[in-house]
């Protein structure tokens, strides 16, 4: 079990939210042709955001959980959430200015917060279980 609290330390944590807030950035970016093909029916591009944005804020929480002792005041979470949905608002306006193939959706900005609230409230109940 310690091998496992040492592995998830503050900084294996931080790399990894750095790790995938960069990925998923050069991936919202990117022109759809180039994006790996994945047979979704419609409608799902949602839920991958849902996804997306849940994962981020999930391991922003988990940081900042480690970073202060196990625990996790009310404006960390509010800050992060804030993050996210700012983060997932600039990504939208990005695909519009930066690509030619991709544009704004407000529903996508929708799902990403949807996935943020739900990362939000996943963390609060299972955080218990990182603590020592």
């Amino acid at each position: 079990m310690q091998g496992i609290r040492r592995l998830l330390g503050n900084k294996t944590i931080l790399a990894l939210a750095v790790v995938y807030t960069c990925a998923i950035t050069v991936l919202f970016l990117m022109p759809p042709p180039e994006l790996p093909k994945v047979d979704l029916p419609g409608g799902t591009d949602k839920i991958v955001h849902l996804l997306i944005h849940f994962l981020l804020v999930f391991f922003w929480q988990f940081y900042s959980f480690r970073q202060n002792n196990y625990r996790l005041q009310r404006k960390q979470v509010v800050f992060i959430l804030a993050g996210s949905l700012l983060y997932g608002i600039i990504i939208e306006l990005l695909q519009g200015y930066l690509t030619v193939s991709r544009r704004p959706d407000l529903f996508d900005v929708l799902a990403n917060f949807g996935g943020a609230l739900t990362g939000v409230f996943t963390f609060q109940k299972i955080k218990h279980l990182f603590a020592p």
